[in-house]
């Protein structure tokens, strides 16, 4: 599904909650696969990771592509303004009236890791697998491997450089995921290398569907009148239009420029087709046209 956007409201904002503790990788996984999947099915929308517990809020995190973790207590009021939440793993979050409709994902955090391949889009993929052929991580489009733990014939390991997209892509691509490691071995199994949990998969999806049809109906009984403007996208918005207005003042001038262009050109061809030199050379033109056609030939 999609929403439009409608004029001087914010955007839906969904949150993301993941508990503290669990793995790095895996509730990196996570958080980008629940990002890209709510993306996918409300693209205008606003999502934010938060965490259930302390952290180091100075300290950058894989959680959201590198930004600092934000903690879910010291959010505050702010999930009064959220219009879903979504919270994976086991997370208290408190009832409140007045607060966003919460929906809970099956399974644990790690079950997230089965969507991951298939939140991607074709672009990303392409973009990312693309992107370690240049730096050497993966043989040639054509050429088949195995993701592994540790290097073998027709194995590749891939690097601690690779991100989370890196990753995911590269073991999608792959024949098969050759280790022992469960993060790698559900992205491996959500991407039809093995026995995937398709029900677990099938119920995260109906989950975050939910969501987003909560998202846009709670975002949409916040624009009554009264509702406040969101000034960052009235802002981007403004910008966006003026750039357009400008690009659209330089086509036209371009375009009443043209007719005096085309008339220039007609005007310097009649002197040429006039001159004494292009009457004078005419049965040389035509020699030199027989002498290419022969040539050719």
């Amino acid at each position: 599904m999609s929403v439009e956007m409608v004029d001087g409201l914010a955007r839906p904002r969904v949150g993301v909650v993941l508990p503290a503790g669990e793995d790095a990788w895996t509730a990196a996984v996570a958080a980008r696969t629940l990002v890209l999947l709510m993306l996918r099915r409300l693209p205008w929308a606003r999502v934010e990771v938060l965490v259930d517990g302390a952290v180091d809020a100075a300290a950058p995190s894989a959680l959201d592509c590198g930004r600092p973790p934000r903690p879910l207590g010291a959010h505050g009021a702010g999930l009064l303004r959220l219009d879903a939440l979504i919270v994976a793993g086991d997370v208290a979050v408190g009832g409140d009236g007045d607060a966003c409709p919460v929906v809970r994902l099956p399974g644990s955090v790690l079950d997230v890791a089965l969507l991951a391949a298939r939140a991607q889009s074709d672009d990303l993929r392409r973009n990312r697998l693309g992107t370690m052929r240049l730096l050497g991580w993966l043989p040639d489009a054509d050429a088949s491997y195995a993701v592994a733990d540790a290097p073998g014939e027709g194995k590749i390991v891939l690097p601690s450089e690779a991100g989370i997209d890196e990753v995911v892509a590269a073991i999608a691509a792959a024949r098969e995921y050759a280790g022992s490691d469960p993060l790698r071995r559900a992205i491996a199994s959500g991407a039809g290398q093995g026995d995937g949990a398709q029900s677990v998969v099938a119920a995260i999806e109906v989950v975050l569907d939910t969501a987003a049809t909560a998202a846009v109906e709670c975002w949409r009984s916040r624009g009554a009148p009264g509702a406040q403007p969101d000034p960052a996208a009235a802002r981007r918005t403004g910008t966006e239009q003026a750039r357009l207005r400008v690009e659209i003042r330089r086509l036209e001038h371009e375009l009443e420029a043209l007719p005096l262009h085309v008339n220039h050109l007609e005007s310097e061809l009649r002197t040429v087709t006039s001159s004494r030199t292009w009457r004078y050379t005419r049965s040389a033109r035509g020699l030199y046209r027989a002498a290419r056609r022969r040539l050719r030939d």
